[in-house]
């Protein structure tokens, strides 16, 4: 998921990140307007000059799969998306089902609470970032790169745990609890992403697929404190 890290009047910097049921972050890759610092790589970040740029796009995706993608999914591996117009381009489909990756979607609104990275994982990360100085676009980059790793390995599985892709709990079982604990409509539209959420879950004959039965003992994560994730607000995660 791709969320818009930093809106700056001189430029504008658009993150996306990756993590897998293993517990291993992908490399971020930072798509920036800011020429200066476009090309600072390393094996921990990825900094790309896209002009214009103002969120994610197709563009963005698709270079994202040449950067780094095709380099860490392959055949037979799965990536889970949000269903983003940018996430549907002709050329990452293409090239992706080239060799022998799945694409799948989350239902429509229901990135919130079944998607670890917007479930949790965007969470922690912003609550680390947003403490790093941030004066000027290099220790932005700096702040990136140093809280994008800073969740552990352990963490991340128990975030995948929650969302019930590791968890003996059937999918209705999963989302019903996920509604219950976290999700709180805060007024009629909330109210109505709510219910238009459940009902496309109920109709998404896929998701009896999604949710793997598995063997992880760790407990879910505790409290993440009060966070917004895409317009859902989430304030405690237990069980």
């Amino acid at each position: 998921m791709p969320p818009v890290v930093e809106n700056k009047k001189k430029f504008k910097d658009t993150l996306y990140g990756a993590i897998t049921a293993a517990g291993e972050q992908l490399p971020p890759v930072v798509f920036t307007s800011d020429q200066a610092d476009a090309g600072r790589n390393s094996e921990r970040l990825l900094v790309k000059y896209l002009d214009g740029i103002k969120g994610p796009g197709n563009r963005s995706t698709e270079v994202w799969w040449d950067s780094l993608g095709q380099d860490y999914l392959g055949d037979d591996d799965e990536l889970w998306v949000d269903n983003l117009k940018s996430h549907h381009s002709k050329t990452f489909l293409e090239e992706t089902r080239s060799v022998g990756l799945t694409i799948r979607y989350y239902p429509k609104y229901a990135g919130s609470i079944l998607n670890a990275m917007d479930n949790a994982f965007w969470a922690d990360f912003r609550a680390s970032y947003y403490r790093e100085s941030r004066d000027n676009h290099g220790q932005m980059l700096d702040a990136i790169e140093s809280c994008f790793y800073r969740t552990s390995e352990e963490v991340i599985k128990r975030y995948w745990h929650h969302c019930g892709y590791t968890s003996d709990e059937t999918p209705e079982e999963v989302v019903e609890r996920l509604l219950g604990e976290g999700y709180s409509p805060a007024d009629d539209k909330h109210r109505a992403e709510h219910d238009a959420m459940l009902a496309s879950y109920i109709m998404w004959s896929a998701n009896r697929k999604l949710l793997r039965h598995g063997s992880l003992p760790q407990s879910s994560p505790q409290s993440l404190g009060f966070s917004g994730l895409d317009g859902v607000y989430w304030t405690v995660y237990h069980r």
